[in-house]
This record gives C-alpha cells, sequence and structure tokens, in this order.
C-alpha cells in the first residue's frame, strides 16, 4: 500500500473532503486540501469506498491514478483514491490493479454527468497511473504554496480538534490560503460582518464560490443572516446533522 512518504513532511497525510454533489454517483467525490489546480480551484478526488461517506468529512487516502477530463475544452483532473484502512479497497495500491468495471463506471460517469446542463460537456481525455497521480498532487501542493498566502489550515489539528469535539481548536486550525489571491471583492467584508455577529471563524470556501461563518448558536447565526441579507442577495443558514449540512432560509 503507497504510504505517507510521497508527500512533502508539511503533508504528512493526504486528505480528501467530501462534498455534496447534485448528481448521483456511486463513488465520493470532493477535493484535497491545500492544493491548487489548474483550473483555479483545489484538486478534485474520487473516493472508492465500501461504505457511505457523508458529504463534509475529511478522509484519508492514497492515490492508485487519475483521469484526465476534457470539459468543455479544458482540462480537469479528477484523482482517484481509497481510504486508508477500507476493507474492499485497500488492498489495491494502483489504477490497474481494480476491475475493468470500477473504471469503465467512472468514465461512463464523466461522459455523461454535463448533459443535463445546456451548452456542455465533458469526455474522459486520458488515464493515469499512480505514479503520475502523485506527481499532480505534489504539483498541486507546490502551486498552493506558490500562492504566497499568510494563512495556512493545519490539517491535522482540525483532524485531532474533531476527533475532541474543540469546536475553538477546529476553527483555530482552519484557513483558506486563497482567498489573498481570488479577487473576490466581498469576502473580506462579509467575514467581518458575520465576526462582528458572533462567529467563531468566517472563511472563503474553494476559491471564491462562498464565504460562510460558524457559530456556536442558530440564534447569533440567524442574526447574521438578517444583517448580510440587506447586502448580498443570497444568505443561508445551515445546521449540521448526521446526514450532512441542512439548509434552511
Amino acid at each position: 500500500m503507497p504510504g505517507e512518504s510521497s508527500f512533502p513532511s508539511s503533508r504528512k497525510y493526504l486528505y480528501a473532503a467530501t462534498s455534496p454533489s447534485p448528481v448521483r454517483f456511486s463513488r465520493t467525490a470532493g477535493f484535497i486540501p491545500r492544493t491548487y489546480a489548474d483550473d483555479g480551484d483545489p484538486l478534485d478526488v474520487l473516493v472508492l469506498c465500501s461504505e457511505p461517506i457523508r458529504p463534509m468529512s475529511l478522509v484519508r487516502v492514497y492515490p492508485v491514478g487519475y483521469f484526465t477530463i476534457r470539459d468543455n475544452g479544458a482540462m480537469d483532473d479528477k484523482i482517484l483514491s481509497i481510504p486508508f484502512g477500507d476493507p474492499m479497497f485497500n488492498g489495491y495500491s494502483a489504477l490497474s490493479d481494480l476491475p475493468a468495471h470500477v473504471s469503465n463506471e467512472i468514465s461512463h460517469f464523466f461522459s455523461v454527468y454535463k448533459h443535463l446542463e445546456p451548452d456542455t460537456n465533458a469526455e474522459v481525455d486520458s488515464v493515469h497511473g499512480r505514479a503520475e497521480a502523485v506527481a499532480v498532487i505534489r504539483e498541486a501542493f507546490a502551486a498552493y504554496d506558490r500562492v504566497g498566502s499568510s494563512v495556512h489550515p493545519d490539517c491535522g489539528a482540525q483532524e485531532a480538534a474533531i476527533r475532541a469535539g474543540d469546536l475553538d481548536a477546529l476553527c483555530a486550525a482552519a484557513g483558506n490560503a486563497l482567498e489573498e489571491c481570488s479577487g473576490a471583492k466581498d469576502t473580506g467584508a462579509i467575514k467581518a460582518l458575520l465576526r462582528e455577529h458572533g462567529a467563531v471563524t468566517a472563511l472563503m470556501t474553494g476559491s471564491g464560490a462562498a464565504v460562510f461563518g460558524v457559530f456556536r448558536d442558530e440564534g447569533a447565526a440567524r442574526a447574521a443572516a438578517q444583517a448580510a441579507k440587506r447586502r448580498w442577495k443570497q444568505v443561508y443558514v445551515a445546521q449540521p446533522d448526521r446526514g450532512g449540512a441542512r439548509v434552511s432560509r
């Protein structure tokens, strides 16, 4: 099984942060934190797992290969990974070891997943092995560091805080290095408003799609949302539960 030594010492473990998907798919999709891909977003990742993984989970994984998708003419890499300790998949160490059906299923998904969007298309351009995947991940880590941000999250500290149930430590270890290069005009103002209304922390998501705040109680979150709605149209309150985040207006 591939070990953690493939990556820089500052990233002792490779994590996949899972994301909710608007399209039904049998594999869990997400991104690799502290990476910066060619499309300006964190590096995408698919997780092969024998059990369902809830959205917004942090999973320690190792790569076995990657797919390059031609998405409306632009190239987009998708890392294929396996969680450490998964009883069904952790015997595989390379994409070539996997049953052919797995690769075919993923290729088919990426050939049709944009069909519901008008004037869009996507197809698998090429498939690569584990060594190439490691090289792509290394470059995405390096690109993230070249951004030159003064803020970097500590994934190890975040994992420890989650296990300990320590909200303050979790928020203290959070960060998004892309905030300083995203060009999103209102990020600072939104973060300041959320903090003024009691957010433990406030951060930009990904490469700038949204800004969120973490609150200790729903009342403070709703007060912040009401204040934010005076300046911005799309404001939501999300409450985490066992099935993932639940959004209410």
